[in-house]
C-alpha cells in the first residue's frame, strides 16, 4: 500500500482518455513518468522489465496545429521487446480500426533487428489500443489476440491487445490493468473522484501517474493543446456521420434517377414518371 495520496475532490483534471494526455503522462522527464510508465507496461505484458525507453518520445512541434496526428507511446525493453499503446476515444469504423492496429503490430515485428539471431528467441512485440467505446461482443474488458488456429497456437510473438475500458468494472481486488483503466476512464470525471482516490491509494505507479497528470492539468500550454484535440476529433466524428448521410442520400437520388430514366425509355407518362419517382422531365434530361 502507497502512501496516502488524495486528488481534492474539486480539482478539474486534464481527460487522460485524450491522447496528448495520454502520452504526455508518460514521457516527462521525471521519476514519476518513469515509474508510472514502468507501472502501466507492467501491468499489460504480466511481468516488470528492467529497463523501459521510450522510442517517439518527443511531441511534435506543432500539436495543436497537427491534430491528426497519431500519437501512440512506442517503447522498448532492455531484452528487445517492444510495446506500442495507442489511446483511442472515437469508432468510426470497427474493421478500420482492427485492421489498423494489426498493421501496426506487423510493421513493429518487420522493424526488429534480426541479423544473426535465430527467429525461435525473436523478442515479443505487443500493440496495445485502449477504447474508449465496446470493439468486441461479451463482457471481456480485456481481448488478447495471437496466431492461432482454434486452440493451437502458432507464434505469441505478436501480440495485439485491445482493453475496453467501458467494461472495466469497479469491482473489488481489482487487478492492475483493471486499475490503469479506470484511471484513464475516470480521471476527468469529478462524480466518480472517490473511488478513483481509492485506486491511487492503493497502487504507488498509478499515484505518481495522477501526480504527473495533475501537474500538466495546471498548466495553460497542455490544457489548450487537450481541448483543441477534444475539439478536432468532436468536429470530425461529426463530420464523418454527416458525410455517411450525404453517401446514403445521393446514393438514393441517384437510384430514383435511374428508374426514372428506364420508366421513360419505356414510354411512360410524364405523370406516371412523377407520380412514381418525384421527378420530372426537365429534372431527367439535366442530370444527362
Amino acid at each position: 500500500m502507497s502512501e496516502r495520496f488524495f486528488i481534492p475532490p474539486d480539482r478539474m483534471l486534464l481527460d487522460p482518455k485524450i491522447d496528448s494526455i495520454f502520452k504526455t503522462i508518460f514521457t516527462q522527464d521525471c521519476e514519476a513518468s518513469r515509474i508510472a510508465l514502468k507501472g502501466l507496461v507492467t501491468a499489460i505484458i504480466g511481468y516488470e522489465p528492467e529497463e523501459i525507453t521510450v522510442i517517439n518520445s518527443e511531441p511534435p512541434k506543432d500539436i495543436i496545429t497537427a491534430k491528426d496526428i497519431r500519437l501512440d507511446l512506442n517503447c522498448r525493453m532492455s531484452n528487445g521487446e517492444q510495446i506500442n499503446i495507442e489511446m483511442q476515444t472515437c469508432l468510426t469504423d470497427s474493421l478500420s480500426l482492427k485492421a489498423r492496429t494489426a498493421y501496426y503490430g506487423c510493421r513493429l515485428v518487420a522493424g526488429l533487428a534480426m541479423h544473426g539471431r535465430d527467429y525461435d528467441r525473436m523478442p515479443k512485440v505487443y500493440q496495445v489500443m485502449f477504447t474508449n467505446f465496446v470493439l468486441f461482443g461479451g463482457s471481456d474488458f480485456l481481448r488478447r489476440f495471437t496466431f492461432a488456429s482454434g486452440k493451437e497456437e502458432l507464434t505469441d510473438k505478436l501480440q495485439i491487445i485491445f482493453v475496453q475500458l467501458p467494461l472495466v468494472a469497479g469491482k473489488e481486488n481489482l487487478q492492475e490493468l483493471e486499475k490503469w483503466s479506470i484511471f484513464f476512464r475516470d480521471s476527468a470525471e469529478i462524480s466518480k473522484r472517490d473511488v478513483l482516490n481509492r485506486i491511487i491509494c492503493s497502487d504507488l505507479r498509478i499515484q505518481k501517474a495522477a501526480e504527473v497528470l495533475m501537474y500538466v492539468s495546471q498548466e495553460e500550454r497542455e490544457r489548450a493543446i487537450a481541448e483543441s484535440r477534444l475539439k478536432w476529433k468532436l468536429d470530425y466524428q461529426s463530420d464523418m456521420i454527416i458525410a455517411e448521410r450525404k453517401g446514403v442520400q445521393q446514393g438514393i437520388q441517384q437510384g430514383t434517377l435511374e428508374v426514372a430514366k428506364k420508366m421513360l425509355a419505356a414510354g411512360m407518362s410524364e405523370d406516371v414518371i412523377l407520380q412514381m419517382t418525384g421527378m420530372t422531365l426537365e429534372e431527367i434530361r439535366a442530370a444527362d
